[in-house]
């Protein structure tokens, strides 16, 4: 059937009949269709709003007014908002082939954003209130984020991470798998550190002031090495449980090396540089060295002289007793060989005192070893 502009009836129409309108269909009392569908070849323009099961459009629709959806949801292959961006009171879901959203005036859901599979690719800057839950999140732009962070499970994999204030915390551990770390402020580790092996700045062209260590044998010998077990409730108790540790006390270390002794006095959270300890204990094996040296000579002096005065007291007692009473004379024999004993024990006595002297070069040299390693360790 077709109909002129001038038409004005109420039709009823059998299933298989079709309505061709030339100069466009005008209804003031609205339009129903009940079974089959409508389609429209060219442009649809409603006033007053769409109430429909179900629309479908093949040349896409444009709206100058909201769009609401009571029930159902909305099917498309592309949203496009000019203004006032994508408003979703019920959020926005996503099934396959990922959310490509071209919105001018942004994109706002106040039930939140839901993708499922294929994942969500935002060209622009996404800013999020209340936090971002996501089994994985990819930026090849950065990302910049003024709250906390917080990975409940997977790690972060990143290239570079910056942090402007309150550091970078991290409970699980933080492991740098190629291209190292670099850290310009302080670092503080609660547990282990485990390294192959750490190098430390010393380079001659990055120090002034150098001043050579001395009497660092003297000052050793004040401080106390101890065997010791974590306080309870402490890091390093949850870390290293009731196992007995070795090493020093920093209030002890302070006294004498104050410059190895860092960390915060009021909060109870004093620190040793062991590695420090390192050229201090050079020089202290070097020191005694030349204190073994000066020993090893003046015993060699001594043994000369006990030898001189030996030789000496024989030949005065051949001179001043004549042989037939030293030959019968028991005392003389016996007041030589009190000589002699004398003589003796002063050497073995200098024998004693250099093995003393040999023992405590060890000790040093395994305090050296020990602490290298313990600084290596922490």
């Amino acid at each position: 059937m077709i109909l002129t502009p001038f038409s004005h009836c109420k039709l009823l129409l059998a299933p298989t009949q079709v309505i061709t309108a030339i100069g466009g269909l005008s209804s003031a009392g609205g339009l129903t269709v009940t079974t089959g569908g409508a389609a429209v070849n060219g442009a649809l323009t409603v006033s007053n709003g769409i109430t429909s099961g179900g629309l479908t459009s093949s040349a896409g629709a444009t709206v100058t007014g909201d769009v609401t959806i009571l029930t159902g949801g909305l099917q498309a292959t592309r949203i496009i908002t000019a203004t006032g961006g994508l408003s979703s009171d019920g959020g926005l879901t996503v099934t396959t082939g990922g959310a490509a959203v071209a919105a001018t005036g942004g994109l706002s859901s106040a039930g939140g954003l839901t993708v499922t599979t294929g994942g969500a690719a935002v060209n622009g800057a996404l800013t999020v209130s209340n936090g971002i839950t996501s089994g994985g999140l990819t930026s090849s732009a950065g990302a910049t984020v003024t709250g906390d962070v917080t990975i409940l499970t997977g790690g972060l994999q990143a290239t570079r991470i910056i942090t402007a204030t309150g550091g970078l915390s991290s409970d699980g551990g933080l492991t740098v798998t190629t291209g190292g770390a670099a850290v310009a402020g302080a670092l503080t580790v609660s547990t282990t550190i485990s390294t192959g092996s750490t190098v430390i700045s010393s380079d001659r062209r990055l120090k002034e002031n150098i001043v050579p260590l001395s009497a660092t044998l003297n000052d050793l010998s004040h401080i106390m090495g101890v065997r010791f077990t974590w306080r309870e409730g402490t890091p390093e108790h949850r870390r290293d449980k009731d196992a007995q540790q070795i090493g020093f006390i920093a209030q002890n270390v302070k006294t004498v090396f104050p410059e190895l002794v860092g960390g915060d006095d009021e909060k109870g959270r004093l620190g040793v540089n062991y590695a420090g300890f390192a050229p201090i204990l050079v020089e202290g094996v070097k020191d005694l060295g030349m204190s073994n040296a000066l020993q090893a000579q003046e015993l060699e002096q001594l043994r000369v002289r006990v030898d001189s005065v030996e030789r000496l007291a024989e030949e005065q007692f051949r001179q001043v007793v004549p042989e037939h009473v030293r030959m019968h004379d028991a005392n003389a024999d016996a007041l030589i060989e009190d000589m002699r004993s004398e003589m003796a024990a002063e050497v073995q006595q200098l024998h004693i005192q250099m093995h003393s002297l040999k023992l405590l070069v060890q000790q040093l040299q395994a305090q050296f070893t020990a602490c290298s390693c313990s600084a290596a360790a922490r």
